[in-house]
This record gives structure tokens, C-alpha cells and sequence, in this order.
């Protein structure tokens, strides 16, 4: 099967319940603080003592939740007032892709399509799905909000970027695909290489629909060929030395 898919542009965001603002109970002087941005932080940690004007004793501030320090908005020395803020924290193990879509391409989106991200710069891939379509606009864009929930487990993903997402809106049959790794430029043809034995040759291919990793070949292959798919980039440059075909 090929995906029939929208390609739109999404921005991860920290999660509503995923976020915590860290602020001072009592006013006061801040004697020491305890963590800096980046630092990853557990519930219950010690991250500012602030020495409290109304008692002149210290009162420690914890964090609300486990996470990562984002932003820390005060100094040691500083004198602050009651519910000024001290730290922003988030989890950040989990993230929204807030997907933006635009005009009649909302109406084929609905909560449970398959989502491929793709961050911009080094081309990283995850999958997901929408969980939910915003019931408002996007107010400077004007566009619909689709929401998915990435998983960030391995801290890879950072709030605040930008990504491209193909969204899966139908799967649909076709006789005959492959990977889009397998696919090279010859002469400003559409080659794949195959393997006939020890032989490797060049073999120019019509190609019909694509999606984020495959696409469809209409004519050039059959079924159950065996097609270079991993660095055919090396293969293209020993053939291009030796000629039309390369054993190996």
C-alpha cells in the first residue's frame, strides 16, 4: 500500500499538564538557589531558599513536578515578592505537534491519522498519530490546528521547533514499490540498482505516488527482484567506473 498524505508544517509545544511555574510563597530575599537551566529535577527537589521578610526565617521552594529546568528568573540576592516567579519546569518526556492545516485540507483530517514528523535540519523521523482537532483557529495563521502527542524519551525532540509532517489520510493498493532509498539519479532518469547473481546494474524505473518512504514503481522492475535499498550511492559510483554493470 501507498499513503495517500498531506504534508504540513507543526511546532512541538510542552504539554498544558507538563508545565509548572515555580513561584515564591512569601516575600523575601533569595539566599541561594539550587538548580540551573537544563538541570533535570525530580518532585519534591529543593530548587531556591528564600529568606522570608515576615519571619526572617529561610523557607525552602520544591518542585512541583519532575522535569527539566527551562528558565530561571531570579538571582541570589534579589528581593522578590510574594508569588514573583523563580523557575519555569517542564516534563519533557512527552510533547505536542501542534499541525497546522490550511483551507479544505482540514477536512480530511480526523483524530487516529498516522503522522510521520520530520524535523527540519538533519531529517530525524518519528511516528505518531492525531489525537484530537482543535475546535478553534490559529489566530495569526488562520489555520487548523491538528494535535498529536510525540514521544520524547529519549530528549531528542526540543519544544519550541519546528518540524514538516506527512499525515495519512487513505492507504490505497499498488502492484509494485520500493523504498525511496533505493532510488538514484542517472542522466536525469529515476534509477534502482539490481542484483542478478554477483551483477549489479542500473535499471531505469517510471515511478508513480510517493509517500514519506516509498513510492510507487510503474514499470522497470518485477516483483521479487532483488534491489540495492542502503548506500546505493556506492554502487552508482563503481558501476559509473566500470561501466554499465559491476560484479561484485
Amino acid at each position: 500500500t501507498i499513503a495517500a498524505q498531506h504534508e504540513v508544517q507543526g511546532l512541538l509545544t510542552t504539554l498544558e499538564n507538563g508545565n509548572a511555574r515555580v513561584t515564591a510563597r512569601f516575600p523575601g530575599l533569595v539566599r541561594r538557589l539550587h538548580v540551573n537551566v537544563g538541570d533535570q529535577v525530580r518532585a519534591g527537589q529543593a530548587l531556591a531558599t528564600i529568606e522570608s521578610n515576615l519571619s526572617l526565617s529561610t523557607y525552602t521552594v520544591s518542585a512541583p513536578i519532575a522535569g527539566t529546568v527551562l528558565a530561571r528568573d531570579a538571582s541570589v540576592g534579589q528581593s522578590i515578592s510574594e508569588g514573583a516567579a523563580l523557575y519555569e519546569i517542564a516534563d519533557l518526556s512527552r510533547l505536542w505537534v501542534d499541525l497546522h492545516v490550511f483551507g479544505r485540507d482540514a477536512e480530511h483530517l480526523a483524530p487516529g491519522s498516522p503522522v510521520t514528523i520530520r524535523r527540519l535540519g538533519d531529517g530525524t523521523m518519528a511516528e505518531t498519530k492525531i489525537d484530537r482537532i482543535l475546535p478553534g483557529t490559529a489566530t495569526a495563521s488562520q489555520s487548523t490546528v491538528a494535535r498529536a502527542t510525540l514521544d520524547n524519551s529519549d530528549g531528542q525532540w526540543r519544544p519550541g521547533s519546528a518540524v514538516r509532517a506527512m499525515v495519512t489520510v487513505s492507504l490505497d493498493e499498488v502492484g509494485l514499490m520500493v523504498p525511496l532509498t533505493a532510488l538514484q539519479e542517472d542522466e536525469g532518469q529515476d534509477v534502482v540498482y539490481v542484483r542478478e547473481g554477483d551483477v549489479y546494474s542500473a535499471r531505469k524505473v517510471a515511478l508513480g505516488r510517493r509517500e514519506a518512504r516509498k513510492v510507487e514503481v510503474l514499470s522497470g522492475l518485477k516483483a521479487g527482484e532483488l534491489v540495492v535499498v542502503e548506500q546505493s550511492y556506492t554502487v552508482k559510483a563503481d558501476i559509473a567506473k566500470s561501466g554499465a554493470t559491476h560484479e561484485h
